[in-house]
């Protein structure tokens, strides 16, 4: 559709808006910049095609946009004109609507945002004024901005002519003079925007330098302190509170790294997305399992909320979907006072488009200023960066989860209203699958084990060997250079029942290993650290499987980046441990290796 005027002093004249004439006046000025602030919105109801002004987009998302239409559709049945005021993304807007005959029937619509002091209008004179007024104001404001841009290009015109004079009559000098002036400045300019851009940089690394030395130097204070304190401490209740007190720290530390390497792997693109069949809601049950203890802490309740029906199953990653709602609960718990957080889980089912699942995230926090919902999803980014804000964090949680939905080909939208929390929207594509039903309650083994949250922590930190279960035979080699680590892993291993030998070095550690093989007993199982003096992990490995090696490898390492577990696969190694090691998880690992059958038969029977 195309909206015509051939006369806009006519169609001022016509209008009487009260204060304004033909021409320039304060009346005509005050129309301009309401007509700045106006956006507009019209809808060809046979096609449903619709064309908005280049600022619709700024105050209302898709979403919305598409419930106002709806709306309106419904209002106009009955009235000649309809007006709701309603949140927009930057503000509170009024939004006024009419249904038009032009050939066709259309409805227009025009959006401001609320006038302090100044309710919506009731009746439809009062609405039709406001929005003939609202699309004046935008038509001169539209005269206004051409009058502008016929300006400037007159002004370019006459600097072209000044130009052409100067180069034909009044410029002295060679070709060469003029070109060598005209490179150096270019040289200049691109030299002055090299310098903006070098300080831009600096300010943004210097902020990240503070965040990170601060977020990291916090839990290492905590750490080191109560090792301090451990040491000297012959309370056993007091040391088990200080070793409490490390773990937790420690916890946090690992998070942050995590969340440093997680974002640095969304920003190269190489996020690795797996999808297959899942179940949604117990997708949800397991990251709240993982939320209720930090909630619980803070005596906040979380807990669930189902609109049904759903479909029993989904195609999706849901280890990438449990890493975006575990971002979403913790940012919510941490900024909860009092109240609750609350999942919900909702299957919309488009006309036309494509179904999809919706996980919101909705807390009774202290909400967003509309001005800060535009750099909310920015890395580093946190709504109170004063030195004397109450929590701490990198600014990267929403930054993560937002960029791990569009890589499952989804969206994060946020809705906020300050005083009153804030909702945090996940929605991603979710067709119905052929043979799939629709449940209308949770089904009755949704108490079944499920797989547990990327991330969490175990509930007890149980001794491994004292459930009857270890292999405690068998010859394993550690290859490590750190001896701290070398007896802390070491320390492990003994008390799951094994007396692993040691190594200093790959060299030593291949030379140890080859050894065994001449004597006929061979090591059933070698973990070998990465990166060492002498001969590194990938070396060793690889003359090891040169020599003919045949038994498991498992590396361990503090790369934690996926290309680093493809490398060390392709140097030789059966698996991949990162550091910092978990007890239990090094032990099951070891396990698994060291008595493979066993686990083959343990995992199909389960």
């Amino acid at each position: 559709m195309e909206l015509r005027v051939t006369n806009l002093e006519d169609l001022v004249r016509t209008l009487d808006v009260p204060g304004v004439t033909v021409g320039r006046n304060p009346g005509t000025d005050r129309l301009i910049e309401e007509g700045s602030r106006t956006v507009w919105l019209v809808v060809d109801e046979s096609s449903g095609e619709r064309v908005s002004g280049p600022a619709w987009s700024e105050h209302f998302s898709t979403r919305h946009t598409e419930t106002l239409i709806e709306q309106a559709g419904i209002g106009l049945r009955e009235r000649g004109a309809w007006a709701v005021r309603v949140p927009g993304l930057k503000s509170t807007m009024d939004v006024f609507a009419a249904r038009l005959e032009v050939g066709r029937s259309v409805i227009m619509s025009a959006a401001r945002p609320v006038t302090p002091n100044q309710p919506p209008p009731a009746d439809e004179t009062a609405i039709l004024t406001r929005l003939t007024t609202a699309m004046a104001a935008c038509l001169v404001h539209g005269e206004s901005l051409f009058q502008e841009l016929r300006t400037r290009v007159e002004h370019q015109a006459a600097e072209q002519e000044m130009l052409r004079l100067a180069r034909g009559e009044i410029f002295i000098g060679t070709v060469a003079e003029r070109e060598e002036r005209i490179r150096q400045q270019r040289e200049r300019e691109l030299w002055e925007k090299l310098c903006r851009e070098a300080e831009s940089a600096n300010r943004a690394k210097s902020e990240f330098l503070s965040n990170i030395s601060h977020e990291l130097r916090t839990p290492l204070t905590a750490i080191l302190g109560y090792a301090d304190m451990l040491s000297e401490e012959s309370d056993p209740q007091a040391r088990a509170e200080h070793l409490e007190v490390i773990r937790r720290q420690g916890r946090t530390l690992l998070t942050l790294v995590d969340d440093i390497l997680e974002l640095s792997v969304l920003d190269k693109g190489n996020v690795r997305v797996e999808t297959r069949e899942c179940r949604p809601w117990q997708v949800a049950e397991e990251v709240l399992e993982w939320a209720r203890p930090q909630a619980d802490s803070r005596g906040l309740a979380v807990r669930a909320e189902y609109h049904f029906p759903i479909p029993s199953l989904i195609h999706t990653d849901p280890r990438r979907l449990r890493q975006i709602l575990m971002h979403l609960l913790s940012n919510a718990v941490k900024f909860t006072e009092r109240g609750e957080v609350v999942l919900g889980v909702r299957w919309v089912k488009k006309i036309g488009g494509k179904s999809q699942i919706l996980y919101s995230v909705r807390d009774t926090g202290p909400g967003i200023e509309p001005e800060d919902l535009a750099r909310l999803f920015e890395p580093f980014h946190q709504l109170d960066g004063t030195s004397t804000r109450r929590h701490g964090g990198l600014g990267l949680g929403l930054t993560i989860a937002q960029r791990l939905a569009q890589a499952l080909d989804g969206t994060l939208e946020v809705s906020s209203r300050p005083g009153e929390g804030s909702t945090f929207t996940v929605c991603l594509d979710a067709e119905l699958l052929p043979g799939v039903e629709l449940l209308h309650r949770l089904p009755a083994d949704s108490s079944a084990p499920r797989e547990a949250a990327t991330g969490a922590e175990p509930t007890a930190d149980a001794n491994p060997a004292e459930d009857g279960s270890s292999i405690a035979h068998g010859r394993i080699l550690l290859v490590e250079d750190s001896p701290e680590n070398r007896r802390m892993i070491g320390r492990f291993l003994q008390l799951a029942g094994w007396q692993p030998e040691m190594a200093e070095n790959g060299l030593e550690g291949w030379q140890a290993a080859i050894q065994s093989l001449k004597e006929g007993r061979p090591f059933e199982l070698i973990l070998m650290d990465m990166q060492m003096p002498v001969m590194d992990g990938y070396e060793a490995c690889a003359k090891l499987r040169q020599a003919g090696w045949r038994g498991p490898i498992l590396a361990l390492t503090a790369h934690a980046l996926s290309e680093d577990r493809e490398k060390c696969l392709q140097a030789g190694c059966d698996d991949y441990l990162t550091k910092p090691i978990r007890r239990d998880v090094l032990v099951e690992a070891v396990r698994r290796y060291m008595n493979p059958q066993r686990t083959a038969a343990v995992d199909s029977a389960g």
